[in-house]
């Protein structure tokens, strides 16, 4: 018999079902076209900066969109701070009148640029501020709390 022969006999004597079995557990693995679920660490090619449509964005696109090469630190809380890329942080959260210095939830390690508060009632001035907190002054004598954004870096 000529070598198509052997291989069509060979392919009767296959067990279908086996094949069937196997194929469909190998394509049970893949993930849908429509909305796939990944695993892993997936990975794609980075856009060029300032791509602006609809595929998708890798962290390294991300990172040059934001302008550094990391994802800034963020602490997301009531007092909390983010960590700019360049160096600029940026700080916020609630304070204390009658406790006097406000720790910021981070020491600044070079400047403070401003701090800005708001009373919760009253009037409130800065008295003082440095790296690591603030001090700030009730004229009215009714507020207890201050709200404060720090910028420095």
């Amino acid at each position: 018999m000529s070598k198509v022969i052997d291989n069509i006999e060979d392919i009767a004597s296959i067990d279908s079902k086996a094949v069937l079995t196997t194929t469909q557990t190998a394509l049970d693995l893949k993930a849908n076209l429509a909305s796939p679920a990944l695993t892993g660490t997936p990975t794609a090619p980075t856009a060029s900066s300032g791509t602006n449509n609809t595929q998708l964005a890798t962290t390294a696109f991300a990172c040059t969109m934001a302008g550094g090469s990391t994802i800034p630190a963020l602490s997301n809380s009531q007092n909390g701070y983010m960590k700019m890329a360049n160096g600029i942080i940026i700080q916020w959260g609630v304070g204390t009148i009658r406790n006097g210095f406000n720790a910021f939830p981070l020491t600044f390690p070079n400047s403070v640029f401003t701090v800005l508060i708001t009373p919760e009632e009253g009037m409130v001035y800065m008295n003082t501020y440095t790296t690591s907190g603030y001090t700030p002054h009730d004229i009215s004598d009714v507020c207890n709390t201050t709200n404060f954004i720090a910028i420095g870096y």
